[in-house]
């Protein structure tokens, strides 16, 4: 289409079918419940030509698919360590293929935890994001040839993107909370060439490093902390 006018009529034409999805999640209440599910779902899929990544132990191929186990709040355990002994074997499906059960995985960019907190994912983010910081930080983000401003832009379009990716489904504790902002400062010292001390003996405030940058005083809005949500039952959760 390339070149075309976009008053131009396209060439019309069928499509006589479409058998593709992408990720699928599916929510079970419990072990039997995934015990005896999982192989109907996976059967379902597969009459419509479709496939679950599953693992196999003979030729020890991994899987994609994955059931992340959440468990009830502890206090309402009476053995908190093992669950009650709740079963977390891999599901078995026969002739050595399998779908393991985890306490964490990354779906769709973003870290679930067993726990239903975002405690990992942030984690993960400012891990992320300081690891593209620090990529960049020798060439240009403490360069004394790159200005304040180029400095702002570069840090708001390749930093803050990975830092606050998936941030508007964070439910974040004060904690959390501080561990972004912390982050946030170390990279506004760093760009303006200020060191910990400097601040300490020149009275030295973030604030004044933002609007030297030309950044607003906060570039993380978050809402108000508040507790996570927790079902009275454990779930399973089975990712494709």
């Amino acid at each position: 289409m390339t070149g075309r006018s976009h008053r131009a009529y396209g060439d019309e034409f069928e499509v006589p079918d479409s058998e593709y999805a992408d990720d699928t999640a599916a929510l079970f209440v419990s072990r039997e419940s995934l015990d005896t599910n999982v192989p109907l779902l996976i059967g379902h899929f597969a009459r419509f030509g479709m496939e679950v990544h599953t693992g196999n132990a003979r030729t020890e191929k991994d899987s994609k698919s994955e059931v992340l186990f959440c468990p009830k709040p502890l206090q309402m355990y009476a053995d908190p360590e093992t669950f009650d002994n709740a079963n977390l074997d891999p599901i078995d499906l026969g002739e050595g293929i399998f779908i393991p059960i985890v306490f964490m995985f990354v779906y769709l960019g973003l870290t679930l935890s067993h726990d239903c907190s975002d405690k990992l994912d942030v984690e993960n983010r400012i891990d992320k994001a300081g690891q593209a910081f620090g990529a960049l930080c020798k060439n240009l983000f403490t360069s004394t040839q790159i200005t304040l401003k180029t400095k702002r832009l570069a840090y708001c379009i390749l930093i803050l993107t990975v830092l606050l990716y998936g941030s508007e489904t964070w439910c974040l504790t004060e904690a959390l909370y501080r561990q972004l902002r912390n982050f946030h400062a170390r990279c506004v010292r760093t760009m303006c060439r200020v060191t910990r001390k400097h601040t300490r003996t020149h009275r030295i405030s973030t604030a004044q490093l933002l609007d030297r940058l030309g950044l607003p005083l906060s570039l993380i809005h978050i809402s108000e902390p508040t507790r996570p949500l927790y079902s009275s039952y454990a779930v399973f959760c089975l990712k494709k």
